[in-house]
């Protein structure tokens, strides 16, 4: 749950990314805000799951690229 504080931090910051190398495979997020719009990129191992909750944004547009997911939101 993104509560204002945390959105207006995020507003501030334009992009981050990271990735943990897990047992399993890399697991790796990135985002990035161009004018309000948020496109975030997740990567997970071939067969893990993964879960992302959206439900305080607007899903514009959703892929998925072999076990990259991609996301823009508002």
């Amino acid at each position: 749950m993104i509560n204002s504080e945390l959105l207006e931090i995020m507003q501030k910051i334009t992009s981050a990314t990271g990735h943990y190398d897990s047992p399993f495979g890399r697991i790796s997020a990135q985002w990035e805000n161009i004018n309000d719009i948020f496109i975030y990129k997740l990567q997970v191992p071939t067969d893990i799951e993964c879960e992302f909750d959206f439900s305080d944004m607007q899903v514009l547009e959703s892929n998925k690229y072999g076990n990259t997911y991609s996301f823009r939101l508002k």
